[in-house]
């Protein structure tokens, strides 16, 4: 809506612990990853409206019931580490270049070291830059531009050995 994406979901886990914390990094890690999406995109595009989803298991009050929504659908999801993974953001995504991919997954741990409203950066650097190179993936289709120690499918690097009759 006037270059605005709407009703934008990050789902909080049941298993993840209830924390005000967590909800401020999120706050703070989609006005961030706004802000540069809006710069990336020459000022066509950005956040306009981010709903998050809390657990039901949580105490917390809500703002509005967000009624039909539910975590295993939320483009952005807020979870415990996978084995593989870690800490470190991922998105599921389509099998071909320019599919859109599932969702963009963040752990609690990843939002403490890199999404504090402090204004520190944390390990991954710029929390707003690695949230839009996750959405590139997940909404365009993008490419994973680097890779992962030990994964198959997506190496940290290529090398391909060529023997010669020399040697």
């Amino acid at each position: 809506s006037e270059n605005g994406y709407m009703n934008l979901v990050v789902g909080i886990s049941p298993d993840v612990p209830e924390s005000q914390g967590v909800i401020d990094q999120i706050k703070h890690l989609m006005t961030e990853a706004s802000r540069e999406l809006f710069t990336a995109t020459r000022k066509r595009a950005f956040f306009k409206q981010v709903k998050i989803l809390l657990p039901k298991t949580w105490s917390m009050a809500y703002d509005q019931d967000l009624e039909g929504e539910f975590f295993e659908a939320a483009e952005i999801r807020v979870d415990n580490p996978n084995p593989v993974y870690s800490d470190a953001p991922y998105t599921v995504r389509g099998s071909g270049c320019g599919e859109p991919g599932s969702f963009i997954h963040f752990t609690p741990d990843f939002l403490a070291g890199n999404a504090n409203p402090n204004g520190s950066v944390g390990a991954y650097g710029n929390v707003g830059k690695v949230a839009v190179h996750e959405w590139a993936k997940m909404r365009w289709g993008v490419f994973e531009e680097h890779g992962y120690p030990g994964d198959e499918q997506f190496p940290l690097f290529y090398f391909k050995t060529i023997f010669t009759p020399s040697g």
